[in-house]
């Protein structure tokens, strides 16, 4: 994950520095491709992470309304024992 972060970030420098230097059309039309492709990588990684954050507070959610649902099934057996 680091690796990534880094490459991005390395490249993404890149993208934000003026194309000085490009001599062709070719070159400039390849860096305009690049800096797209990084751009995309930078929305993917943070839409996946905010998917991910939403997962764990279902998650948490879930585990939660679990542990709520056995207590109450406790106590009905409790209950139900009590009449018997």
């Amino acid at each position: 994950m680091t690796n990534t972060v880094d490459s991005i970030l390395c490249v993404y420098t890149k993208v934000l520095k003026p194309s000085v230097g490009l001599r062709n059309t070719e070159q400039q039309q390849q860096y305009r491709k690049e800096s797209a492709y990084v751009g995309q990588m930078v929305c993917h990684i943070f839409s996946s992470l905010m998917m991910l954050q939403r997962c764990i507070f279902s998650l948490a959610i879930c585990c939660s309304c679990y542990q709520f649902c056995l207590l109450a099934a406790q106590e009905t057996t409790r209950a139900f024992s009590q009449c018997i």
